[in-house]
């Protein structure tokens, strides 16, 4: 019996894009399936982290970036957040 797919439609960031093509690619496996496969992957070993989890792996294993990029990364979250904050005050 041939498994039927459903058809999703998700919004991955550029970075998460980045990752999925360099965890198929090599594999020789499309982009979709590679999604499959680390779903699966995640599913089976119970790969669930609450947010508190999230924040401990990060302070204990900050990601690797200069000061300026951290600089750059800091005034986009403000600038996003400040936007947000404007549009939810015209509302």
């Amino acid at each position: 019996m041939v498994a039927m797919t459903r058809h999703s439609t998700y919004a991955p960031g550029a970075q998460t894009t980045q990752s999925i093509k360099r965890l198929a690619q090599p594999r020789g496996v499309s982009q979709a399936e590679g999604i499959r496969r680390s779903i699966r992957l995640a599913s089976e070993q119970g790969t669930v982290l609450t947010p508190a989890e999230v924040v401990a792996h990060y302070a204990s294993r900050p990601p690797v970036r200069s000061a300026a990029q951290t600089q750059r990364l800091i005034k986009s979250t403000r600038a996003l957040r400040y936007s947000d904050d404007a549009r939810r005050a015209r509302k």
